[in-house]
């Protein structure tokens, strides 16, 4: 069924664990992309089991605005690997900010809620005012808040060239 389907199909897990007043908690999670198979089938499995406890899985927030920062002169994301990187970095920037709030006190979320014995929505309701808290308005937008990370350059592919290249200096060839 539903379940089964998400299980096989979905993106790879992250294994971390966060810190709770009941103590450490380890949790396996999975950021989608809002639009995606993945996204629609968990959606389509809670929607049709509301009252489902334990919950199979849990939702943490339904949705995560997320946006990146980057130098158009040393990062060109139009190139596959650079898009295929800085997608990597946001999810994993949005898990690290999911960790920091399920582990805020204030957030009063317990274990049992994060293994879905109050349902799969549960942490949600929690979970995404402190997530709303630490968002940002972008280019004016009153409606919507992001959370905004800054892309890190890390390899010479990323740069965009340049009208005149500098030579590289190069050493001496040895004997």
């Amino acid at each position: 069924g539903i379940l089964e389907q998400v299980r096989r199909k979905v993106s790879k897990e992250q294994n971390t664990q966060v810190q709770l007043a009941d103590g450490p908690v380890e949790l396996k999670m999975r950021v989608f992309v809002a639009n995606s198979v993945e996204a629609k089938a968990v959606g389509d499995y809670i929607t049709s089991h509301p009252y489902q406890v334990p919950a199979p899985f849990v939702v943490l927030t339904r949705q995560l605005h997320m946006a990146v920062t980057y130098d158009s002169s040393c990062i060109n994301p139009s190139h596959a690997c650079v898009a295929d990187r800085l997608r990597k970095q946001i999810k994993t920037h949005a898990v690290k900010v999911l960790r920091e709030c399920i582990a805020e006190k204030s957030c009063n979320l317990n274990v049992s809620m994060l293994r879905g014995h109050m349902g799969a929505l549960a942490p949600s309701e929690k979970i995404e005012p402190f997530v709303d808290s630490r968002g940002v308005h972008i280019d004016g937008q009153r409606s919507q808040k992001y959370i905004v990370l800054p892309a890190k350059n890390k390899t010479a592919r990323d740069r965009v060239p340049t009208s005149n290249p500098r030579p590289t200096p190069r050493s001496p060839a040895r004997p």
